[in-house]
């Protein structure tokens, strides 16, 4: 996913990943309780290239009778009110380099009303669909607001807003009359009952052609809910792109532990209402608003000094006269771990033109971040943001996140996430351009000005 923030960029596809939003899969990795069970439980990857995909008369008969009367309790329900505890992991070995941990709270009524709250630590996000109009509130000063879906299912496919990594899951399972059977059960490559569950439940694992993995709790009394989630990603970042070496030991998972969920709880109109904080901004798209909360574009680079990993020390800001690139990742982030080997060779073949990469790793230990580099090495100096102020002062509230600045010291292109394919040469093309002495975003005086002497230069006369 590639997303260029200048005067040509007209689109930007949401996967790129901004911060706010995408809460968890940038502000951690991880440490589940009870994680260890995906690996031992869940069927395993084929290692034979990409699995075949099941049907859903090939399930097991004892999975479909745990499954059946859950997911057909969800199809019924008219309302659902439900909290989710989310907890994200990243290890490398035994060590878990970091966890990071959210609440959802979700309430939905058949067929398109839903208040989601989404809350962690220093960030939350809360939506609202009335059944007119889909209103997401990003934070007291600026709310997104579209036009309503016809049905909640759309939601869980195609959600505006990215809640995290794998959310598609949660929503089946907490979004009235959504049909759960469809899409869970569909791609996946093996799926049977396994031991270990708590008591009075069932465990479900099972694998998906795409290499990913899951575990599903489910009470099996006269109330059929789901218990707890655990999706193990690992093997989905593997297969991401086959040049990215993936540490053997390296692994990602996701847990969604349902503290609640009630079919039978009360639901009232007044928590699909949406009032606008007063003085907040409204924006019609998500482009809109990544778009006008972007001000670097044209603007002189933050300055900062740093010193790189390998003691080499680093100024940018007033004086400079090279063209700099900032590319801003952490190692539990798969789209960065995609990135390496393109920007390892963009950094190789402009060095002699004197453009100098830097890695700016986003609030990592140095010791974390050293483990990684052993196993995966990026031949580009790396500086470390363990407070994340760097990242704060460039706006680099999606990862990876690659901020070209010119000779002059002025910001000229913002690159959100990355695609192996196209990025290397977008970017290639712009720093050709900056070498050239172009400008790649003139700040609107510039061209006002270039307007203006345009003008002066056909009419001598003007202004005399």
């Amino acid at each position: 996913m590639f997303t260029r923030l200048n005067a040509r960029s007209s689109n930007f596809l949401w996967d790129a990943r901004l911060r706010i939003l995408d809460l968890l899969f940038f502000s951690c990795c991880f440490g589940i309780s009870a994680a260890s069970t995906v690996a031992q439980e869940a069927p395993p990857a084929s290692p034979a290239g990409p699995a075949k995909e099941i049907s859903l008369d090939q399930i097991p008969r004892d999975v479909i009778q745990v499954l059946d009367p859950l997911f057909t309790r969800l199809r019924e329900s008219k309302q659902l009110r439900s909290t989710v505890k989310l907890t994200v992991t990243t290890s490398l070995g035994e060590e878990k380099t970091e966890t990071s941990e959210g609440v959802f709270q979700v309430a939905s009524r058949h067929p398109n009303l839903i208040r989601l709250n989404v809350k962690f630590s220093d960030e939350s996000i809360s939506i609202f669909c009335d059944g007119t109009s889909f209103n997401a509130l990003l934070s007291r000063n600026a709310y997104v607001q579209m036009e309503a879906p016809e049905d909640l299912s759309v939601l869980a496919t195609q959600m505006p807003l990215h809640l995290g990594p794998q959310p598609e899951p949660l929503l089946w399972l907490t979004l009235a009359g959504s049909n759960s059977k469809e899409n869970m059960l569909a791609g996946l490559s093996e799926v049977k009952r396994v031991p270990g569950s708590p008591n009075g439940s069932a465990r479900i694992a099972a694998s998906t052609t795409s290499g990913l993995r899951w575990v599903l709790d489910v009470a099996t009394d006269k109330q059929p809910r789901p218990l707890r989630m655990e999706i193990d990603l690992t093997e989905m970042v593997r297969q991401v792109n086959d040049s990215i070496a993936v540490p053997e030991n390296y692994s990602f998972r996701v847990e969604y532990l349902f503290q609640s969920w009630d079919i039978e709880a009360e639901v009232p109109d007044s928590m699909f209402k949406f009032e606008a904080p007063p003085g907040a901004k409204r924006f019609e798209s998500i482009t809109d608003y990544i778009m006008g909360e972007t001000k670097l574009l044209g603007q002189p680079a933050p300055g900062f000094e740093a010193t790189t990993m390998a003691g080499e020390k680093v100024q940018v800001g007033e004086g400079m006269q090279q063209v700099v690139v900032l590319d801003f990742w952490a190692s539990w982030c798969a789209p960065c771990l995609e990135s390496f080997p393109g920007m390892s060779a963009l950094a190789k073949e402009f060095a002699p033109q004197g453009v100098q990469f830097y890695a700016v790793n986003v609030q990592e230990s140095k010791a974390a971040v050293e483990k990684f580099l052993e196993s995966h090495p990026l031949e580009i100096p790396v500086i470390l943001d363990v407070e994340g102020t760097l990242a704060s002062a460039y706006a680099a509230s999606a990862i990876p996140q690659t901020v070209l600045i010119g000779k002059d010291g002025r910001v000229e292109s913002i690159h959100l996430g990355f695609d192996a394919k196209n990025s290397p040469q977008q970017l290639r093309e712009e720093l050709q351009g900056l070498l050239a002495g172009k400008r790649l975003y003139p700040p609107q005086e510039d061209s006002e000005d270039a307007k203006d002497r345009g003008q002066a230069e056909s009419n001598p006369t003007k202004g005399k």
